[in-house]
This record gives structure tokens, C-alpha cells and sequence, in this order.
């Protein structure tokens, strides 16, 4: 699926920048979608073309701040990234 919507680098955030916390623990350049799991241990469903604002850079392992639903969309098994705030140092 293409998209016209313009696409940002995910900026680098200090530390103590506000948003939930989480690791990217699937991610292939190639995919439209991978996983966030955050500091409590839940997995996050995040997908290119869901995200408020597209971004380029994500890889695999990195630490980003994020928001999102709480609650899964019916069907689906986690709840959706609605954004990617920043990438921790």
C-alpha cells in the first residue's frame, strides 16, 4: 500500500521525555507493522499505517517513547501505537 503522507525522522528524546516506554522487539524494513513491548512487559501492536504521522528510521531493539489505545480493537490481540514520540538515548 502506498501512502502520500510525508514522513518524518523519529527525533532523539531526552530521557525523562513524557510517553509511555518500550523496545522494539520486531521490526524488519520490509514489513508494515512490528511490536513494541513496553516497560511493564505488554506487547503493543504498531503498524506504519496506523501511526498519526509516518515515520522512517525504526529498527529492531530500538528504545522509543510512544502513545497509544489501552484497549485492543475488537479482534485483534494488542492494542495499537498511535504515535511514536521520540527514540531514547
Amino acid at each position: 500500500m502506498s501512502s502520500n503522507r510525508t514522513r518524518t525522522q523519529v527525533p532523539q528524546v531526552p530521557a525523562a521525555a513524557p510517553g509511555r516506554r518500550g523496545k522494539i522487539t520486531r521490526w524488519k524494513p520490509e514489513e508494515a507493522y512490528g511490536l513494541i513491548t513496553d516497560t511493564g512487559n505488554s506487547t503493543w501492536f504498531l503498524s506504519r499505517n496506523r501511526l498519526a504521522l509516518p515515520v522512517e528510521g525504526l529498527s529492531l531493539g530500538m528504545r522509543v517513547t510512544f502513545s497509544g489505545t489501552l484497549t485492543p480493537r475488537p479482534g485483534k490481540r494488542y492494542p495499537d501505537v498511535s504515535e511514536i514520540l521520540g527514540v531514547l538515548p
